[in-house]
């Protein structure tokens, strides 16, 4: 069970994603409400990301355990949540969690999402008895795979293009060594993580199958060595400070090609979304290509969640984009890694050439 974790400030709220499977939580990201009156926009992008199974707002209480005013504040926020997402609602206390935060070094700014993750924590273990659906079968995989493939091959024909141009990348994200293994018995051999922490133990059980790590999360700090040295590539380069940590790292790694890396552009410039805005694009572009350990390969995109023409016109705008740094970017640029299970037919008519597909394959994230 995934659940999207809220710590509420008047100015500040606090993200966090927990995972009663995995047993993992994250730290997100602290959305600035900057005095302003909180709309579903400012939490959209996280909700439609994650597609969280509960909601879960820490409720503010005094010390003896009495309500608080800010609680009937916390309990309107998770009312609008509720009517702007549609998704079960839970509370947690989260009395300490805030001067915990605090007393790890996190800014009062930071806390709310450092205070997110510690209420996540304490509710992973309140559901660590939570029962993962059945994986599904090998059979159940294969039928997937083979429909994505043959969705992928129509789009690829209909647009012109070559089937073989496409790469297909199966998102194991949350899913277990097993179901990994079952997918590369249906013929997966590319498959996307979006956590260091999470991904070591699959990349280690299952070295000797000769498959390619494709990083898709965000790279923090703190975690660029590891994902430098884990992985084939990374699709989320967002700053000249992300690409030469990797480089650095990847520099390390004697005997090792160098990294496969894509630029994450926000083209539908979304404020709480990772990413390079179009403006500052050529730039990081520049700077990326003159780097010795990784391989600028192209652009990333994850559109705003919209229907039809709307996702389609995002994906033709990072085509565009796309075509516009080729001169730019060097002699490997050829890839353009969008289009998930929803949208990857629309994405390849618009000259997607790597596509990340999670639920088609997996089915619903347990």
């Amino acid at each position: 069970m995934t659940a999207l974790i809220f710590d509420f400030g008047t100015r500040h709220v606090g993200v966090a994603v927990a995972n009663s499977d995995t047993g993992l939580v994250t730290e997100l990201d602290t959305v600035d409400l900057g005095g302003r009156t909180r709309s579903r926009t400012d939490f959209e992008s996280l909700v439609s990301m994650w597609n969280p199974e509960i909601l879960v707002i820490g409720l503010p209480l005094n010390m003896d355990g009495t309500t608080s005013p800010q609680s009937g504040r916390a309990r309107k926020f998770a009312s609008q949540l509720q009517k702007w997402f549609r998704k079960p609602i839970s509370f947690a206390d989260e009395r300490l969690s805030t001067f915990e935060a605090m007393s790890e070094g996190a800014s009062r700014e930071t806390s709310h999402a450092a205070a997110a993750r510690l209420i996540g924590e304490t509710w992973l273990r309140e559901h660590a008895g939570h029962k993962r659906p059945a994986p599904p079968t090998v059979q159940q995989l294969q039928q997937r795979v083979d429909s994505v493939r043959q969705r992928s091959r129509s789009a690829c024909l209909d647009a012109h293009r070559h089937p073989g141009e496409v790469t297909l990348v199966a998102v194991s994200k949350t899913r277990t060594v097993e179901e990994v293994r079952r997918a590369t018995v249906a013929g997966v051999t590319d498959f996307g993580e979006n956590y260091l922490q999470e991904a070591e133990p699959k990349l280690r059980e299952l070295a000797g199958l000769g498959l390619t790590w494709h990083f898709v999360g965000r790279v923090q700090s703190n975690k660029a060595r590891g994902i430098a040295r884990s992985f084939d590539w990374v699709h989320t380069v967002d700053s000249d400070k992300v690409a030469d940590r990797l480089d650095r790292a990847r520099s390390d790694c004697r005997g090792r090609q160098p990294l496969q890396v894509c630029i994450q552009v926000n083209v539908d410039r979304e404020p709480r979304k990772a990413g390079v805005v179009p403006d500052d694009l050529q730039t990081l572009v520049q700077h990326a290509a003159g780097l010795k350990h990784v391989h600028l390969r192209g652009l990333m995109a994850l559109p705003r969640p919209g229907q039809g023409s709307d996702v389609a016109n995002s994906f033709k705008r990072v085509a565009s984009l796309f075509e516009e740094m080729r001169e730019t970017a060097g002699p490997h640029w050829d890839t353009l890694s969008m289009g998930m299970s929803d949208d990857y037919c629309q994405a390849i008519a618009c000259g997607a050439t790597s596509i990340r597909i999670g639920t088609a394959i997996f089915g619903p994230r347990p």
